[in-house]
């Protein structure tokens, strides 16, 4: 897995638990993740980034912002 796409409101286990057991493991930790969502709450914005997600996207979007933020990750 070079990349993981996630969506903040999943069940059963919420996006930010998931993001949290993620970079909890050595093998992940640094697994880049780009948040998409309908969620844009500027708490959830806050609390991914504090976790550690290098992009955060609010739905509907297209998929030149999807490329985008994917390229910027180098």
């Amino acid at each position: 897995v070079d990349l993981v796409l996630l969506d903040w409101h999943m069940e059963p286990m919420d996006g930010a638990s998931f993001l949290r057991q993620l970079r909890d493991d050595p093998r992940t930790v640094r697994l880049p993740v780009i948040v998409i969502t309908a969620e844009a709450s500027r708490e959830a914005v806050v609390d991914a980034a504090q976790i550690g997600v290098q992009g955060y996207i609010v739905k509907p979007f297209d998929k030149q912002l999807v490329a985008s933020r994917i390229a910027a990750l180098g």
